[in-house]
């Protein structure tokens, strides 16, 4: 398994109880897996 950064561990309950107040209220539970992609693919995020 890939090394977890301890840094995301201690911030991602955080974010997975409390969604930015940017993020749709309706895409509450794929907030998580968008984080996860956007730190471990930066790629997919040029913008």
């Amino acid at each position: 398994m890939p090394k977890v950064n301890p840094l995301l561990m201690s911030i991602a309950p955080y974010i997975a109880l409390k969604p930015t107040p940017t993020a749709n209220p309706l895409k509450g539970p794929k907030l998580m897996f968008g984080f996860k992609v956007k730190v471990c693919k930066p790629e997919l995020y040029e913008r």
